[in-house]
């Protein structure tokens, strides 16, 4: 009769492929929440990873940072304090996402972008470049940003002024439509066409 070697398998330690053209690398399953973190990657054991979420390449996310849903931190980016990952975002890159920041939706973040403070980014909107994201500010839509943006905040609508778009309180207007939106005045419009034309903001043409 043969003998039958029983194997000790830890099923929480596992090769997988985060489809990142690495193959597949050594990982495991988070303590808090399960999610699937490579071993390449460092997440302090307070943070918390769904278990759809997924770490991997040479990331970091530390403090009390959360990243759940179908969410994915990889690259070199760092979430750290109290910073949320959520939804199908991804954030990448030397991207780093710290404070109370919140990136969720399908938005993107990465390059070396810096989502910070309060600050929001979600939609479909994407942060890169040497973009530094800061105060309340919130970037939403079809938004593309890769600077550091005007924030107009204290009045009836908060304004903010990307790289494409100007962004009245839910809208995301491109310069060349912002006669068209009827809820703030013809002044307020010729002051901020100025404002973004300063600023370098422009229709997209891509």
């Amino acid at each position: 009769m043969r003998e039958v070697e029983i194997v000790d398998i830890d099923f929480n330690e596992i090769l997988n492929d985060f489809k990142d053209g690495a193959g597949s690398v050594p990982s495991h399953r988070h303590p808090r929440g399960g999610g699937w973190v490579a071993d390449s990657a460092h997440v302090d054991a307070e943070c918390y990873i769904g278990p759809e979420a997924r770490v991997y390449g040479n990331a970091t996310v530390s403090g009390n940072a959360r990243v759940y849903d179908k969410a994915q931190v990889y690259g070199n980016a760092y979430i750290t304090a109290n910073a949320r990952v959520s939804g199908k975002s991804k954030v990448y890159g030397n991207a780093f996402v710290g404070d109370n920041a919140m990136v969720y939706g399908e938005a993107e973040v990465y390059e070396n972008s810096k989502i910070r403070n309060n600050s929001q980014v979600y939609e479909n909107s994407i942060v890169r470049g040497n973009a530094d994201i800061k105060g309340d500010v919130k970037i939403f839509g079809d938004s593309i940003v890769t600077r550091t943006v005007i924030s107009i905040q204290g009045f009836d609508s908060d304004i903010t002024i990307t790289d494409h778009h100007i962004c009245i309180n839910t809208n995301t207007i491109p310069p060349s439509h912002l006669n068209l939106f009827e809820q703030i005045d013809d002044e307020w419009k010729k002051l901020l066409l100025m404002i973004a034309e300063f600023h370098g903001c422009v229709d997209y043409a891509g």
